[in-house]
């Protein structure tokens, strides 16, 4: 074999080389294929958890249902539940109102609310978008499965002031009433006496809310009550 036919045999295999690494580079690609030939495994979402029917008991069936408060130093708000949004995860009530204003129109502010009632697989979330409302945090774990006297979680939350609480949360007392069973629950602050309490009942929601108020002349204990007789569907 001359020298020019040795020089085109090493070319013709040099270009087949690249050829088949080519090939070989692009079926890897097309693929997907990790080094040993196979495709790696394919990443499984895991399955979200239905919210719970217990915690769904809490609240309202459906749309229209109204509160009225009325508490201390002739506080008082209204809210009415304008629509439950249902998905796989989580089921939302979302809730307008107003709180009274009761200098007759001389006090400034907005005296406008805006609630929502969250209720995933294990937990009641309540966040208020509120200037007026007595409710000190923006978002907070209400109560939390199971529904039992001793359930206890702790949580973090920011209160109004711009402080942030670490909360320790605890299932007081549960009653047994004939409109539903009612949940106690406070949720006390770790470093100070700051708390606030809650009972909550089936089918009503919340019904009484406590907490402390520091005034100038020292901590007052404040709250509001549900008026029931004025509250519910319109007949």
């Amino acid at each position: 074999m001359n020298r020019t036919a040795r020089k085109k045999t090493v070319v013709s295999i040099a270009v087949l080389m690249c050829l088949i690494l080519i090939f070989i580079s692009g079926c890897t690609r097309s693929g997907d294929s990790d080094n040993s030939g196979n495709k790696p495994p394919q990443q499984v979402k895991p399955p979200s958890q239905a919210p719970s029917q217990e915690l769904t008991g809490l609240l309202p069936e459906k749309e229209g249902f109204r509160w009225i408060y009325n508490g201390f130093a002739e506080y008082g708000h209204t809210m009415e539940l304008k629509s439950i949004v249902r998905d796989e995860s989580a089921v939302r009530y979302e809730i307008e109102g107003e709180v009274a204003d009761m200098s007759g129109g001389e006090a400034e502010g907005d005296f406008s609310l805006r609630v929502e009632y969250e209720v995933k697989d294990r937990s009641l979330i309540m966040r208020k978008d509120s200037e007026k409302m007595m409710d000190n945090f923006s978002e907070l774990e209400l109560i939390r499965l199971p529904l039992e006297k001793g359930t206890q979680w702790e949580q973090k939350a920011r209160h109004k002031n711009g402080r942030e609480y670490q909360l320790t949360c605890t299932i007081q007392e549960v009653e047994d009433d004939p409109e539903g069973k009612i949940y106690t629950v406070i949720y006390k602050d770790k470093d100070s006496n700051f708390y606030e309490k809650r009972r909550i009942q089936e089918k009503w929601g919340v019904i009484s809310f406590e907490t402390v108020w520091e005034s100038k002349e020292g901590p007052v204990i404040i709250g509001y009550d549900l008026y029931k007789e004025a509250s519910g569907y319109r007949k």
